[in-house]
Formats: C-alpha cells, sequence, structure tokens
C-alpha cells in the first residue's frame, strides 16, 4: 500500500481541535495516512475496495477517533461493476479559476480549475470538473481532485457528496479513464472532527452512480 496524504489534506481536522477551544483547526498538510492508491481498472478498484476497508478498521490508519469508532458501521459499496468504468474526454482549462469551496465545518477551502472530463452515461452526456489545491501541498503535487454529487446522494450514497482521485500522470492518457467503483466518501461521513469541502453544483451528475461507496455505513 503506498503512502498517501490525500484524504487528510481534503478534509483537515478540525472538531477535535474546537473541543480544546481552538477553532482553526489542525493543518491536515501535517498529518499522514496510509491510504490506498491502486490504477484504474476494475480489478485494481477491488483491490482498492478492501483495502479502503482495511484502511478504516486497522488502528494504526484509521482516521476515526475513539468516540467515532462507537458509532461506526463498516465500510460498504455498491456492486462492483463496469457499467461505472467510463472514457471521457479531457480538456485542460487554461487560466483556471481559483474556487471557494464551502466546507462541513462552514469554512472555506481554494481549489483551482484544472480541467473538464466529459463521458456518458445511460446514454446522457455528463461533464465533471476537475480540480487541484489552489496552493502546493509537499508530497500531493501530483494530486487531481473530483468532487461529485449524484441521483443517489442523499439516497443510498453519502448526502454531501463523494470524490474521485486522479494523479496528472491520468490525465496524459487518452481516454481518459473514470472509475467510479473507486468513489469514496470524505473523512466527515464518519466523524466530525473534519473539514471537508462540499462538492459545486457544477459537479451535480444527472445520473446515479451505483459504485464505489454506499450509504449503509453513516452514523
Amino acid at each position: 500500500m503506498k503512502k498517501m496524504i490525500a484524504a487528510l489534506m481534503i478534509c483537515g481536522i478540525f472538531a477535535a481541535c474546537n473541543q480544546q477551544g481552538n477553532n482553526a483547526g489542525k493543518d491536515a498538510q501535517t498529518a499522514e495516512a496510509k491510504n490506498p492508491i491502486v490504477g484504474n481498472t476494475v480489478t485494481d478498484a477491488a483491490k482498492y475496495q478492501e483495502e479502503l476497508r482495511a484502511f478504516y478498521e486497522n488502528p494504526e490508519t484509521t482516521p476515526l477517533s475513539a468516540e467515532d469508532k462507537q458509532h461506526f458501521k463498516g465500510i460498504t459499496f455498491f456492486p462492483m461493476t463496469e457499467q461505472y468504468v467510463v472514457q471521457a474526454k479531457y480538456s485542460p482549462i487554461a487560466n483556471g479559476k481559483v474556487i471557494d469551496f464551502p466546507t462541513s465545518a462552514k469554512k472555506i477551502k481554494q481549489y483551482r480549475e484544472l480541467g473538464t472530463a466529459i463521458f456518458t452515461i445511460d446514454n446522457k452526456p455528463q461533464v465533471l470538473t476537475l480540480y487541484v489545491p489552489a496552493e502546493t501541498i509537499p508530497g500531493s503535487e501530483d494530486l487531481v481532485f473530483i468532487p461529485f454529487r449524484d441521483v443517489t446522494s442523499g439516497m443510498t450514497s453519502y448526502g454531501a457528496g463523494r470524490y474521485l482521485e486522479l494523479s496528472m500522470q491520468d490525465l496524459a492518457k487518452e481516454p481518459l479513464i473514470l472509475d467510479f467503483n473507486r468513489a469514496y466518501n470524505p473523512y466527515c461521513a464518519y466523524s466530525g472532527d473534519y473539514n471537508c469541502p462540499i462538492p459545486p453544483e457544477n459537479n451535480t451528475l444527472s445520473v446515479k452512480i451505483e459504485a464505489g461507496v454506499s450509504y449503509n455505513n453513516m452514523p
């Protein structure tokens, strides 16, 4: 399993510091988590899901506090399917804007527009905007962040939305592959200790994404 700080980088620790009277929260850039990274095939997605579940259950890697664990129901997934492994056309955005993302802790995190991915699901055209952190974070220069909602959000998946991650190397491939079997919940789905960006309206898909992490595990 590769070493990765992406999840903690995206969702900085927040509420735990509030309990100590510090509303600023810890800087997630200083936190490290052993979180799985694999490729973009269904086979790799299956491995990713297995490692993601283990990541939360392992006391040495879990981002959950002892209190969180009392309510944690485990990680569950939609059935693995190739239907949600899609080929997309990637188009870079020249001089992408810096966007303010509201967060679960009512803060602001900034991300820069990187490009768009255009694809089709259920014969319906879809577009997602890809982002990078507005300020480069050492050790995560390769991260491409794709927050999204879909028709399952708040029904059979986490209401605030889910995330996908790619690398810059992925963007160089044609076509770009988006594997929604690798969609995961922000830490805020399981804990109030984190400060997670909320997907923007433009990244709301008009179809069901019945792939990746499902809703059953909400506290």
